[in-house]
């Protein structure tokens, strides 16, 4: 399943999606992984999340890449239970009019690995609806 976590730009989204992954440590018996932009904040996390900052992966900034990028964790890593993408516009080159084949992409990944995704992105709630189904829950 993924999860939208969408809200203007400045309204608090990064603190919204940090405070459910620190809750989602307890919630979860394997793995959760932060992806993030920076390292700017990391000490807000919880000891046992994985942190991954993308300014350390330079290399990956396109909906392919990022995927690739997703599977490769997986594929390493066969314990991770749930991914938060924070600031999905930021870490890729994708705009909010070519956001559904990511988030089926996303939802075929949370299928076959059995991974929760939960993804924070600049928008307004109701933009976003088009796309909520069995496999997308927009968030509160």
């Amino acid at each position: 399943m993924v999860n939208i976590l969408a809200a203007p730009q400045g309204s608090g989204k990064s603190q919204k999606m940090t405070e459910l992954a620190n809750g989602a440590v307890s919630m979860y018996n394997g793995n959760v992984v932060f992806i993030k932009k920076s390292h700017h904040n990391t000490s807000d996390f919880s000891f046992d999340l994985r942190v991954v900052c993308m300014d350390d992966y330079p290399t990956v900034r396109s909906e392919d890449e990022m995927i690739s990028f997703i599977l490769g964790m997986s594929a390493s890593n066969h314990d991770i239970e749930a991914v938060f993408i924070d600031g999905v516009y930021k870490l890729m080159k994708v705009d909010i009019k070519e956001i559904g084949p990511f988030l089926d992409r996303l939802n075929r990944v949370s299928r076959i690995n059995n991974i929760e995704f939960y993804i924070s992105l600049s928008a307004k709630p109701e933009d976003m609806a088009e796309y909520e189904s069995e496999e997308v829950k927009i968030l509160d």
